[in-house]
């Protein structure tokens, strides 16, 4: 009989950045929880606001799925005579194994013959399982940060825990707290406790504080309730992800809107909106051109935001404005001057003077012959020594995004660089989120030096995700190795190669694609997200790609050099091995990874790589001088079919 299951953590209230800068899927988090536990199941459901996390998995089976063990046992050639009687080796293992004779099996591995003994394991009841079930849902919530105290996996002290099982409460504990049938809800930062008999009446006390499973119907909410505030021709400006903020956290919050004074748009929008979004809770709004609006959105515990908070909040909010105005006017003050020497040496034809120990000039030299500009040009000399004096100012220092902004404020009185004023606007917009990436390559190449040297952490207090990276990369059809790229330019800076796969497998992979993610991706030391995109969309169905057989190929071609400890160096010494190394420079040509490219050389060559390695050794010898040509290919082949994404690499030649 299927079974429900009911675990909830509930908090006084958890940060906006308790789950990092991008937020996980949660579902997909827990449903894999419950995979690796061996359970059949029909479905998870979650409620995550900054008050509670609420998992309720339904439809578990009362056992785990049964457990098909499989051994490895001896050679085949090891465990029968001639005659093919088996021999002690073969009894032997049959008997370590509790099986008889004939209940072994027989499979290749790496083109030789083993004996396997296959057993079939009872899965356990669920009610065993229940705490380790337990655990590892409570371990798959993706806190990000600091944890309250050593061992512990949440960022603060639980307020309560609440486990049942089909309407029956249970008795588990988490972090020494034990279980209850009890939940909260919360109105002006209270907690009211309410007890729960059943998970029915815990999921109405969920739909009666408008809390919704689905991330959708939760949106749907918010937007309606913000749109019952906002004037006509009103929208609000944001970036996306802190709008996903506010659809997941929003319980009990209710949007209330607050004007502030018109004088205040003499500062350029950029740095008003920036501001709003970083140093208040407020959400700026716009027209329906984008045009920024002396109002903004705020979020009240109280479910009728009254007269009195909106005139408080109204001020507090002008007064905020008025400091940073100070603070713009006083920028303004010395930004035109450092502007004009630049001028100056524009106009006297004289060199920039590119300073590689800056981070933004060393990424952008790095990145231009990628995007196919010279690096020496006096464009792009002309735009860095540009951003770097708006870097320069107050503003730009305690505000990312805002410095290209600043120095638009002060563009028109130099004609030398009227010919920057479109790419600076481009890079406002881009910035701005109102469109998905510049359309010139100068703005392309500012905009991904920007983001690049934040993600590093070296650029403001910006955080810039994978995600927000590859976006830029893919709309800008841009091809390199991000890890090579970050190595290179910011070689003091460890990236996380794990948190870029896995967060782009998320944006880029679907449901049935995750075949492509074999050893080769995981263990990746070099991507291209821009080529790994489009090889996937080309790529929709891994069943074509003959995973088993590539992987099989890559296996055996690692074996025949696996002692060879150097690189070598040597021309082929056949005319089929010579075709196949010039088919094979081209790809060692290519800009970044292509995969597309790695994938249907060997498609088109695998007959004659067979052919290659017919009647060769177990193992070549390096100091063989007649096997050297051959060991210099079959590196050079290794080298590139490793590079497939779904290449699962057997233990032995990783």
């Amino acid at each position: 009989m299927p079974r429900n299951l009911l675990l909830e953590t509930g908090f006084i209230g958890l940060s906006d950045d308790a789950f990092g800068f991008d937020l996980p899927d949660f579902r997909a988090r827990f449903t894999e929880a419950v995979r690796q536990e061996n359970f059949d199941f029909s479905g998870v459901r979650c409620w995550i606001s900054q008050y509670r996390i609420g998992i309720l998995v339904e439809g578990l089976s009362d056992s785990q799925a049964s457990i098909v063990k499989e051994v490895r046992g001896p050679r085949v050639s090891a465990a029968f005579d001639y005659n093919n009687q088996a021999l002690p080796a073969a009894k032997g293992f049959a008997a370590a194994q509790g099986l008889e004779l004939k209940d072994l099996v027989t499979r290749e591995v790496d083109g030789e013959k083993f004996l396997f003994a296959v057993k079939t394991l009872p899965g356990q009841t669920l009610e065993s399982k229940l705490e380790k079930l337990k655990n590892s849902l409570m371990s798959a919530i993706p806190f990000a940060g600091n944890r309250w105290r050593s061992g512990s996996i949440f960022p603060q002290p639980p307020l309560y825990f609440t486990a049942i099982l089909d309407d029956q409460p249970l008795k588990l504990d988490i972090e020494g707290l034990t279980s209850s049938g009890r939940t909260a809800s919360h109105a002006a930062f209270s907690p009211t406790f309410h007890q729960i008999d059943s998970i029915s009446t815990y999921q109405k006390l969920m739909s009666d504080i408008n809390l919704m499973s689905e991330q959708t119907e939760r949106k749907k909410v918010l937007e309606a309730r913000i749109r019952s505030v906002l004037p006509e021709g009103y929208r609000l400006r944001s970036e996306s992800h802190r709008l996903q903020r506010l659809y997941m956290f929003s319980e009990s919050l209710h949007p209330i809107l607050v004007r502030f004074n018109p004088e205040h748009l003499e500062m350029p929008e950029a740095v008003i909106s920036r501001f709003l979004m970083m140093n208040t809770e407020y959400i700026p709004c716009e027209d329906a051109v984008g045009k920024l609006m002396p109002a903004a959105v705020a979020l009240s515990p109280l479910e009728k935001g009254n007269q009195f908070e909106i005139t408080r909040r109204a001020y507090d909010l002008n007064v905020k404005l008025v400091r940073l105005c100070d603070i713009y006017r006083r920028d303004l003050t010395t930004l035109p001057d450092r502007i004009g020497r630049i001028a100056e040496k524009v106009s006297a034809s004289r060199g920039m003077g590119i300073e590689l120990n800056n981070p933004l000039t060393r990424c952008a030299v790095w990145l231009a012959p990628k995007l196919k500009l010279n690096r020496d040009s006096a464009q792009i000399s002309h735009l860095l020594a540009l951003l770097n004096a708006g870097e320069s100012t107050e503003i730009a220092r305690n505000l990312p995004n805002t410095a290209f902004a600043m120095v638009m404020s002060c563009l028109p009185k130099f004609e030398a660089f009227k010919n920057l004023v479109p790419v600076l606007q481009e890079m406002c917009s881009y910035f701005a989120r109102r469109i998905p990436s510049p359309q010139s390559q100068l703005a392309q190449l500012a905009s991904l030096s920007i983001l690049m040297c934040a993600h590093a952490r070296l650029y403001g207090r910006m955080m810039v995700s994978p995600r927000r990276l590859f976006e830029l990369l893919k709309a800008g059809g841009i091809r390199i190795d991000i890890f090579q790229a970050f190595a290179d330019i910011f070689p003091d800076f460890e990236l996380d190669r794990k948190i870029w796969l896995e967060q782009l497998a998320d944006e880029i992979l679907r449901d049935n694609q995750q075949a492509l993610m074999g050893d080769s991706y995981r263990n990746a030391i070099e991507f291209d997200p821009c080529a790994f995109n489009e090889a996937a969309r080309e790529w929709k169905d891994p069943a074509t790609l003959e995973i088993e057989a590539f992987s099989a190929l890559f296996n055996r071609i690692r074996s025949k050099i696996d002692r060879v400890e150097n690189l070598i160096i040597e021309k082929p010494c056949c005319d089929l091995e010579s075709e196949i190394s010039e088919r094979l420079s081209e790809i060692e040509k290519l800009e970044g990874v292509d995969y597309l490219a790695i994938f249907n050389f060997f498609k088109t060559e695998k007959v004659n790589i067979e052919a290659c390695l017919l009647n060769l050794p177990a193992v070549l010898d390096e100091n063989a001088p007649a096997q050297m040509p051959r060991i210099a290919l079959l590196q050079r082949l290794n080298r590139q079919l490793g590079r497939l994404p779904f290449i699962r690499k057997d233990k032995s030649t990783r």
